[in-house]
């Protein structure tokens, strides 16, 4: 197993429209291709024959590494398999692109791996290597927070979890029996028990009247929020989980620059003497559209 690599997951689904998925996943292998110079590390794909169908221009050329074609049956057991086979036992009935990330996840062939969504873009060279040769020394996980949760989502995790929403579009983690643990309970909880509700208890702590509020909205059903329920539900004792600061990824923010060379992107703090933090990477579905720095036609 290679040392240190950097792991992505693409899933098609031959039943839409070819011609968007194949606009998607050439934006994507651009994308990649720009931070392969910041990544002096093996890239693999984690994804399924049909996505890899797709990748056979010369424009997909020398973007990832390693393909890697992904199945989830040996990461399940028998009643899942059964819940997930359909009638005839041998075909896989539709599941939830967060259940093929986690696959990914669990069959990264690196001891250490630095996952990456195809949305994010890099921006700092020391990004990865202090991720794998500092971070991961303290840590088994680590993922920056959810600086794009929503109010409702940051009061919940602080109740389950007693802190914030962790964010797994930029993740690196080391290949263990407590990472293992983590993804496969998070794959079955997605897959067979299905928590559609996350409630607050808003009662106030002063309350004389005995006045009761619960406020219940349905749970977004992302492999972020399915691995930390596994993290608050049954994670490996020994399991580290490092949360890092939103700058290490920032949603949404729009990148700045004349050229290539000249890109960054700031994060707004509210504090006078010091009132921006680099951003270490972007994060945003925009980098996948037209309104990319460089479009995704020019090679």
């Amino acid at each position: 197993m290679t040392e240190c690599g950097v792991l992505q997951t693409l899933y098609t689904d031959s039943g839409v429209n070819a011609a968007s998925v194949l606009t998607y996943v050439r934006r994507a292998a651009e994308l990649t291709r720009r931070n392969r110079a910041l990544l002096p590390y093996p890239l693999a794909l984690a994804a399924v024959p049909h996505t890899f169908g797709l990748l056979n221009g010369s424009w997909s050329h020398g973007v990832w590494d390693r393909h890697l074609v992904i199945d989830p049956l040996p990461f399940l057991d028998g009643v899942q398999r059964g819940l997930m086979l359909g009638p005839n036992g041998t075909t896989w009935m539709a599941l939830p692109f967060a259940a093929w990330k986690l696959v990914g996840l669990l069959s990264s062939p690196f001891t250490r791996t630095l996952y990456l969504d195809l949305d994010v873009y890099l921006l700092d060279r020391r990004l990865a290597p202090s991720l794998f040769e500092r971070t991961l020394r303290i840590a088994d996980v680590a993922m920056p927070m959810e600086a794009a949760r929503a109010a409702f989502a940051g009061d919940y995790w602080q109740e389950e979890a007693g802190m914030g929403q962790l964010c797994s579009a930029l993740m690196v983690y080391r290949r263990n029996r407590a990472t293992d643990a983590l993804f496969r309970g998070a794959l079955g909880q997605l897959l067979t028990l299905q928590r559609p509700e996350a409630c607050v208890d808003y009662t106030p702590a002063h309350n004389p009247k005995n006045l009761t509020k619960y406020v219940c909205h349905e749970m977004r059903q992302g492999d972020q929020e399915y691995i930390m329920q596994e993290w608050i539900r049954a994670a490996d004792p020994t399991l580290r989980v490092v949360a890092l600061p939103e700058e290490f990824y920032c949603p949404g923010v729009r990148l700045k620059g004349t050229n290539e060379h000249s890109l960054h992107a700031d994060w707004a703090t509210p504090y006078r003497n010091h009132p921006k933090l680099r951003c270490r990477s972007v994060h945003g579905r925009f980098l996948l559209s037209s309104d990319s720095p460089q479009d995704p036609s020019v090679s």
